[in-house]
């Protein structure tokens, strides 16, 4: 379902580029994520996987992407690097 891999890339103007190998602009698809702590974002497909990552402690949320592949994030991670690690079916962002 998404690329097997890592990646870097810096957060501008709070949107974060992914890389175009992650496929999240596929039609019909919707994207979700959740936070755990305040560092870490995973995004999926699947609202099971993520409900399972964050052991039913933090809500799962919609994600829009735009037709960049760039996902909107808090003010506060403005200019951050991003550490974009992509398995199966889950992309764990970590921020710096």
């Amino acid at each position: 379902m998404f690329a097997i891999g890592e990646a870097r890339s810096k957060v501008r103007c709070s949107k974060l580029s992914i890389p175009k190998e992650y496929n999240l602009r596929r039609f019909g698809r919707k994207i979700y994520g959740v936070w755990i702590g305040d560092k870490i974002l995973y995004l999926s497909d699947e609202v099971k996987v993520l409900e399972l990552k964050s052991r039913k402690n933090s809500l799962v949320f919609e994600i829009k992407v735009d037709v960049g592949s760039r996902i909107r994030l808090p003010e506060r991670f403005n200019k951050s690097e991003a550490k974009i690690r992509g398995c199966l079916s889950i992309i764990e962002i970590q921020f710096d």
